[in-house]
């Protein structure tokens, strides 16, 4: 019989890692809506024109804040998006208003 560690494990011990995962995966994902927020209300972007900028979705910002879930891939891609596009449509703004 081939014994593994997975045998000596409780229930409680799978559940406390199973928690911890599950927090830290919490702690990211409102990370992100605050991140989010933060450069909705630099930029004067609504949360629709941001998912359209970022990842062509509509609705990706009113999803995440309803609680789904999000990759990780995901995550690092709105982050980058917000750090090489810091102020996307006030620049916009600014620049119609230069032309007129």
């Amino acid at each position: 019989m081939v014994s593994t560690n997975l045998h000596r494990c409780t229930f409680a011990t799978l559940a406390r890692v199973a928690i911890s995962n599950y927090d830290s995966l919490m702690s990211i994902k409102d990370d992100l809506i605050k991140e989010i927020d933060a450069y909705l209300a630099r930029s004067g972007m609504n949360a629709t024109e941001f998912g359209v900028a970022v990842l062509n979705d509509t609705a990706f910002v009113h999803r995440l804040r309803r609680g789904k879930d999000v990759r990780v891939a995901t995550v690092e891609k709105v982050r980058k998006w917000m750090a090489d596009h810091p102020l996307a449509r006030r620049h916009r703004k600014a620049e119609a208003r230069s032309a007129a």
